[in-house]
């Protein structure tokens, strides 16, 4: 009898269980000696992988709608426009490649909670002094 398939969280343990015991302590191994990822490790990883990259392009696709909040120096507008540009084409491809690939899931966040409380600070922080700075964005 087979066990049943993980889904959800059961899976995204499971296959971090099979990560950390198959790869990352060198658990198991083929016929030569080399690690192997077994499919559920390395698939969990790469949607792990693209989802962190996807979350990055989501967040980075609108920093141009900054200057309608803070007046920026003209270099910065510009750099602001190609980040969120490429940011946007970034996230499409992603997307693309879902799409055309079931089995790439772009919503796979799984994260140490120390990770996840150290991003959120970070980002109210960068928040904070953004909007909190007086005068012109400029690059130094």
């Amino acid at each position: 009898m087979s066990e049943p398939v993980p889904t959800g969280t059961d899976f995204r343990v499971a296959a971090r269980d099979d990560f950390i015991g198959g790869v990352g302590c060198g658990g198991l191994s083929d016929a030569d000696g080399e690690a192997a990822v077994t499919p559920s490790a390395a698939q969990a990883t790469r949607n792990n992988c693209y989802s962190l990259l996807h979350q990055l392009f989501e967040e980075q696709k609108d920093v141009s709608l900054l200057r309608f909040i803070k007046r920026e120096d003209s270099e910065v507008k510009v750099v602001t426009k190609k980040i969120a540009e490429a940011s946007r084409i970034g996230g499409k491809e992603l997307e693309e490649f879902a799409r055309q690939d079931p089995s790439l899931r772009l919503d796979d966040l799984w994260l140490p909670p120390g990770e996840v409380a150290t991003r959120a600070s970070i980002a109210a922080a960068k928040k904070k002094a953004i909007l909190g700075q007086k005068g012109r964005f400029v690059l130094s």
